[in-house]
């Protein structure tokens, strides 16, 4: 833990919530952050640090479905999640610079949705595609200068990139999102919460 950090690690409503405070450093300028009611941190002196939201697309579980996996769109259920997670986001104040989603229907779908409550765009990136791991969002972190970014994508692969970023062992559900500070620098993170969808319930 770098010098003048105190973490915590909380449970919140079946959700798990990391908090962090920045305390006067040994040397130096003080560097200071104040978590939020979002969950989100002030980092005016943290500029490397980039905020990371890995959201996870709906229910898109079709019993009789013949075609390809690849085209699958979300069901009635999995769109009522979302929008019921859109909203939720929506009440942490959630702002990302910008919203990256797979090119899947259910994914893209999911995106759609979020970015409607968030009142913003959405733009496919077929790294996000299923395969999507850390050397995918290496380049996207080098291709967009957002300082905080959403994607959408597919399990497996956000639970094996999240951990591998924070070693936190993890399962990510449909329509679950998870926020994650990455340091580009270091390829390193820090899972700050993690919520299911019946989180938006509460």
């Amino acid at each position: 833990m770098p010098n003048g950090s105190i973490s915590s690690r909380k449970e919140l409503n079946g959700g798990i919530i990391a908090m962090r405070f920045w305390v006067e450093p040994a040397c130096g300028k003080s560097i200071r952050g104040r978590a939020n009611q979002d969950g989100g941190f002030f980092r005016k002196a943290i500029k490397s640090i980039m905020e990371l939201y890995f959201l996870r697309h709906g229910e898109a579980d079709w019993p009789d479905w013949k075609k390809s996996d690849d085209e699958r769109p979300l069901t009635k259920r999995g769109k009522k999640e979302m929008h019921e997670i859109a909203a939720f986001l929506v009440r942490l104040k959630v702002r990302p610079d910008l919203i990256l989603t797979s090119p899947l229907p259910r994914a893209a779908q999911t995106a759609e949705i979020a970015a409607e409550h968030l009142e913003m765009k959405c733009r496919e990136d077929r790294r996000l595609a299923p395969g999507f791991g850390p050397a995918e969002l290496e380049e996207l972190i080098r291709k967009n200068s957002a300082e905080s970014l959403m994607i959408v994508g597919h399990e497996p692969d956000f639970t094996k990139t999240i951990s591998a970023l924070t070693g936190a062992s993890l399962k990510l559900s449909k329509a679950g999102i998870a926020l994650v500070d990455v340091d580009p620098s270091s390829r390193k993170g820090r899972l700050l919460w993690l919520f299911p969808p019946k989180i938006a319930k509460n």
